[in-house]
């Protein structure tokens, strides 16, 4: 309100008159209610820019900066949530987070580490060429000859090449245990050089077991070739036998080492007798 010489004008048109005696009273009135609503000024929006005069803002809880919530923990300052600094010691910023080893476990909450030229786990390197991983410069793939196997291996029709020794473990005998056993075997080849030294050898072998082509694919229904002791004129001995029948163009027999020995043939179906050493004997096989 202003004073002007004659009357004190509520505004430009009206004017008013106070009497001096009511004068304190209407002042002490004014002091009173501008003091009491004082304390309650941040209830109403600034209509001009605050000066704080480099004073503090203390205990908030947010702020909001053109629409963005600017939030803290104890020592990092968040944006919308996301961390955009922060006065832990040594790290000036939190693009420098990397700088410093973490105090926790990293939650990658799903997403992935691009980039990396290498990954660093207890000490070992792990980098890739290729499609492998390498782990100090080595591909652990080419090593894994030296790990026992935890399950069957499947070769997937593939062929195992290069191969000095097969050895298996030492077969329990009896029809409760599986033994060790090569199945569904096509061919068994050597090496022409192993065989050339008299080299190529099956050994300890019991039983042959043949296909049958009376029962195909029958388990049990062989034809068997094994080695037995049998019984003879009174006497045992260790024969090469087996339980079916015999087809061979001719039978060599001696008892020297290195030397065939005498030929025993029967010439055809049609024969009537057997010739040792080309010799017909009628009468023996009459």
């Amino acid at each position: 309100m202003s004073l002007l010489p004659n009357a004190t004008n509520s505004d430009y048109t009206n004017t008013f008159f106070v009497k001096s005696a009511n004068l304190s009273t209407i002042v002490s009135s004014i002091t009173s209610s501008i003091v009491g609503n004082t304390a309650n000024w941040a209830t109403y929006p600034a209509v001009s820019t605050v000066n704080c005069a480099n004073f503090p803002i203390f205990s908030t809880s947010s702020v909001t900066l053109d629409g963005q919530l600017l939030t803290a923990t104890n020592n990092v300052l968040l944006l919308n949530g996301v961390p955009v600094g922060t006065n832990s010691p040594g790290l000036s910023t939190i693009a420098d987070w990397s700088y410093y080893s973490a105090l926790s476990t990293v939650l990658m909450n799903g997403n992935g580490l691009s980039n990396a030229s290498f990954i660093q786990l207890n000490g070992n390197q792990l980098t890739t060429a290729g499609n492998n991983i390498l782990v100090n410069t080595v591909n652990p793939v080419t090593s894994w000859a030296k790990y026992p196997a935890n399950s069957n291996v499947d070769i997937n029709s593939s062929n195992i090449n290069n191969a000095n020794q097969l050895n298996f473990i030492t077969a329990l005998p009896g029809p409760g245990t599986t033994g060790a056993t090569i199945n569904s075997l096509n061919s068994l080849n050597f090496s022409y050089a192993t065989a050339l030294v008299q080299q190529a050898g099956i050994n300890n072998v019991n039983n042959i077991a043949f296909w049958n082509p009376n029962f195909p694919g029958v388990p049990g229904a062989y034809a068997n070739m094994y080695s037995k002791n049998l019984t003879y004129l009174g006497g045992g001995a260790t024969y090469l036998a087996t339980d079916t029948n015999l087809s061979v163009p001719a039978i060599f027999t001696g008892n020297v080492p290195g030397l065939a020995g005498g030929k025993i043939q029967a010439l055809g179906a049609a024969a009537t007798y057997a010739t040792i050493n080309g010799n017909a004997c009628p009468v023996v096989w009459s």
